[in-house]
């Protein structure tokens, strides 16, 4: 009976000791557990701090080499453009601009030393289109260049007010030749087409027009190309379109009273 109560007191007092000594054991492992990780932290953020240097400098020498390079291009890019717009090919003045409407306008241009009227989507001796005609300029795309052009009225062909003060400042400074140099003598301009309507007859879909054309009396029809000057575009009650390939714009007369 001793015996048994001797071995419960040694087990109670062996319990008793672990249950004191097991906190500071847990302690000691979260205090070496915390130590461990804050190394490891330190480790870790100086490793980032290395890897954004290294990064940096990458960077840096990266800018340093490219940024010369790109400069030069920009630079061969802008001397490009100035020396394709002061050398175009495509030489064309505007002289005027007529029509209100912007689907019956048309521009009296100069081009290769002959005067010519043009309109929208027409093309000049397959050397450039007429994309578009507006009041104060026309816009073409050359077909050699493959690129616009824009021409204002009175502009012979310089790129803008500077350019030309600059030419002009130039050509004042040469000296004057004592043999003055003839210019060019211009083409006379292209007579307009004169027709005059003194009846129409018929209805909508059977109308002819009777008219006067160089000092013949002739009936005409819708589609009618008369002397292979004009082409009858319409008839209508009180007046006539016709087309003339020579000016090649359109012409509207009324009936003469």
């Amino acid at each position: 009976m001793r015996r048994n109560l001797s071995f419960k007191n040694l087990v109670i007092l062996c319990l008793a000791g672990f249950l004191m000594t097991a906190p500071q054991i847990f302690a000691e492992n979260d205090t070496m557990l915390d130590e461990k990780s804050v190394n490891e932290n330190e480790n870790l953020s100086e490793t980032n701090k290395n890897s954004y240097s290294i990064k940096k400098e990458i960077i840096k020498s990266i800018k340093e080499t490219i940024t010369p390079y790109r400069e030069q291009i920009r630079l061969e890019n802008r001397n490009k453009i100035k020396a394709r717009a002061n050398n175009s090919l495509l030489k064309v003045i505007i002289k005027e601009i007529v029509g209100e409407e912007e689907n019956n306008r048309s521009a009296i241009i100069e081009f290769e030393g002959k005067e010519i009227t043009v309109k929208k989507d027409q093309i000049v001796d397959g050397k450039f289109k007429v994309i578009d005609i507006y009041p104060d300029r026309m816009v073409v795309y050359s077909f050699k260049e493959q690129r616009r052009h824009t021409y204002n009225i009175n502009d012979n062909n310089f790129i803008n007010n500077k350019e030309a003060n600059i030419s002009k400042e130039k050509s004042e400074q040469r000296p004057k030749m004592i043999n003055s140099i003839k210019k060019p003598e211009q083409s006379n301009p292209i007579p307009p087409l004169k027709v005059i309507v003194k009846d129409i007859v018929g209805d909508e879909n059977n109308r002819s027009a009777v008219i006067e054309f160089e000092g013949k009396e002739i009936t005409v029809i819708k589609d009618q190309i008369v002397d292979g000057k004009f082409k009858v575009v319409d008839i209508y009650t009180n007046r006539m379109v016709v087309f003339s390939f020579k000016e090649q714009r359109r012409h509207t007369y009324k009936i003469k009273n």
